[in-house]
């Protein structure tokens, strides 16, 4: 018998990287996931949960993701359908692997992502996942009927506007290539005219370029393989190379600016690099390791 509660405060612990916390959470998943599952449904509902409940709540989410457990989707997408900062909670992880969580943790009904995807004052990292999400389902996991999937990105690209964040309408051209839809070529190239697809993010050459590897890999996954779009993994390999402290901020000369990061998954923001050259699927010029697109491009 172990102990949720003791667990789940393990989890939010700020000073160290929980692993055996996590290791025994997922050897003991029937027993401690209501507890986490719970704390994500009243998120969803509206609480307000402390910083503390909010890190473990990062991890946990993790862990339904490699467990692909179902019953995180519904409540994780009603939170990410809420507002701008509607993912802020989630960190480095809006960027790096919230398409994979949803992926991983779908249920069944696409309409969720959909709602995400299409939240007009949404987090624009939160409708990107959504998107790629939809993207892989549809054509590697087979999850949503191909004829679906097909009218609701022409009807997304029809509504997208040049106020919608660049990255939105830049994921939403990447998918249409990576499911070699070329039929909406030229909806894509009238977003990109009335500037919603913005070529400092995606241009129509890297469309069509995209097309032509879609169609040229026997298995259509090369522009998902490339975006590194697939299922979740492992939570410990996967958390335990992002940053994990607390401590005080530095300036550029190793000084102390006196901000205190409020939690073990606060993040740096990237320094923004104004090279133009730098393409979106390249290495970020900033060092953080990212590509360009989820870093400093997307900042």
């Amino acid at each position: 018998m172990v102990n949720a509660d003791e667990l789940w405060r393990a989890l939010g612990a700020a000073d160290e990287f929980p692993r055996e916390a996590i290791e025994t959470s997922l050897a003991h998943w029937d027993e401690v996931s209501q507890r986490y599952l719970a704390k994500l449904r009243a998120l969803a509902s509206g609480a307000k949960l402390s910083d503390a409940d909010l890190d473990a709540l990062f991890v946990a989410v993790h862990m339904f993701g490699e467990k692909r457990d179902q019953r995180a989707y519904a409540p994780l997408c009603a939170e990410l359908a809420k507002d701008a900062e509607s993912a802020s909670w989630l960190g480095d992880a809006a960027s790096e692997s919230l398409s994979s969580l949803l992926i991983s943790t779908f249920d069944g009904d696409p309409d969720l992502l959909h709602r995400v995807a299409e939240a007009p004052n949404g987090d624009p990292l939160a409708r990107c996942a959504a998107i790629e999400a939809l993207g892989y389902l549809t054509r590697v996991e087979q999850a949503i009927p191909e004829a679906d999937a097909r009218a609701w990105f022409a009807s997304f690209g029809k509504v997208l506007t040049e106020a919608d964040d660049p990255m939105v309408g830049g994921v939403w051209g990447v998918i249409v290539a990576a499911l070699g839809y070329d039929d909406l070529g030229p909806e894509v190239a009238r977003a990109a005219s009335r500037g919603a697809v913005k070529p400092e993010f995606y241009t129509i050459k890297e469309f069509h370029a995209d097309l032509r590897k879609t169609r040229a890999d026997p298995k259509g996954l090369a522009v998902f393989e490339r975006e590194d779009i697939k299922p979740f993994g492992s939570t410990v390999e996967t958390l335990e190379t992002w940053a994990w402290s607390d401590d005080e901020e530095l300036d550029d000369e190793g000084e102390s600016d006196g901000d205190t990061r409020s939690s073990a998954l606060a993040f740096e923001t990237p320094y923004v690099n104004p090279l133009r050259d730098v393409g979106r699927n390249d290495p970020c010029p900033c060092g953080s390791g990212k590509k360009y697109k989820k870093c400093c491009l997307a900042a």
